[in-house]
């Protein structure tokens, strides 16, 4: 559980990194495409970041940036789509 919140932390600041990094406003809606991320850690942080949908597959829209991921395994890049 401990290991969790620490993954879904560093998750919640990658993501908002990357929204400061593409001047997203807090009310600004995004998309975050998150790979081989634990779905446990997905749902503890959506509720953190209400205008960043959190998904697992490919986002649409404009790709907006994009960093390597906070869980070691196959494609956990994080992608921040724009609507």
């Amino acid at each position: 559980d401990l290991e969790k919140r620490w993954l879904a932390n560093e998750l919640r600041r990658v993501i908002q990194d990357l929204r400061k990094q593409a001047k997203l406003q807090p009310s600004d809606k995004a998309q975050a495409s998150v790979g081989g991320i634990d779905p446990n850690v997905i749902e503890l942080i959506r509720s953190q970041i209400p205008n960043t949908a959190i998904i697992v597959e490919a986002g649409t829209g404009d790709l907006i940036g994009e960093a390597d991921g906070v869980q070691s395994g196959a494609d956990s890049k994080i992608r921040l789509y724009r609507p």
